[in-house]
């Protein structure tokens, strides 16, 4: 398989070859941010907030009023659990890296079957994608939008309820990312099944992650959807990067001139 991938990305051309070449750079740097920088400010940034917050969350802490950056909803952090609420962040990062690896196999080996057209508009189409910037930052700043990304696909090609379910209850792990996909789901033959049986399963995990803590269920989704809206109002109006902040520094630069 793997010999024959390599013949037709020889067929592909120069240009496929170029993103490639620019793709594995890419990723390399990113693979190593996530893998090898330390600090602060170093690789992994999201990850090592994610593995702090599975922490906090196990040991009854409120997340939403300590912690600033938790975003996530109590569902979340129980599906975060297997993978970081068990060892330090130096081993962590090691294993969420080995998973970016099968997501990006699985992502490249979706595109190449999905995508119509000559084998080399697919290997361009692939090589593209794998090129591309939010890829290489995603990985490299630990984030989850690539395993979201690939299980909403598995979601979208499953033919049985029962994986369709589990991948779309999986991709709500960030339901700000994976929510809006359950519009696929629904115009699906049996997609209505999946998304009720979907959300029987993402409340017994809001059950499963509150109720051993003894917090509200209740009371937890409450303080997460304030903390939503209070990200939502910074982030439009007085985030570094908001609407708010670009428009008055325009104001300003205009005034100036």
């Amino acid at each position: 398989m793997l010999r024959r991938a390599l013949h037709e990305l020889r067929q592909a051309g120069l240009l496929a070859w170029g993103l490639v070449a620019l793709g594995t750079g890419w990723l390399g740097y990113g693979f190593w941010r996530l893998c090898l920088v330390s600090g602060p400010n170093g690789g992994g940034v999201d990850l090592r907030l994610r593995w702090r917050e599975v922490e906090f969350w196990w040991r009854g802490l409120d997340l939403y009023r300590d912690l600033p950056d938790a975003m996530y909803p109590p569902a979340s952090y129980l599906l975060f659990t297997p993978l970081l609420g068990w060892g330090s962040f130096g081993t962590v990062r090691w294993v969420y890296a080995g998973l970016q690896v099968l997501c990006l196999i699985a992502l490249g080996v979706a595109l190449h079957r999905a995508a119509g057209g000559t084998r080399r508009q697919r290997w361009l189409l692939v090589a593209l994608a794998l090129a591309s910037y939010p890829l290489g930052a995603g990985i490299g700043n630990g984030q989850v939008a690539l395993p979201v990304l690939v299980l909403v696909i598995a979601a979208a090609h499953a033919t049985r309820v029962v994986p369709m379910a589990l991948a779309l209850t999986g991709a709500l792990i960030k339901p700000t990312l994976g929510g809006p996909f359950v519009i696929v789901l629904l115009v699906r033959s049996r997609g209505v099944v999946a998304v009720a049986l979907a959300g029987a399963l993402y409340l017994g995990l809001t059950l499963g992650a509150t109720l051993p803590i003894e917090a509200s269920p209740l009371e937890r989704m409450g303080a997460w959807a304030e903390r939503g809206v209070e990200g939502a109002h910074f982030g439009a109006s007085r985030g570094e990067g908001s609407m708010g902040t670009r428009n008055r520094r325009s104001l300003e630069s205009a005034v100036r001139v």
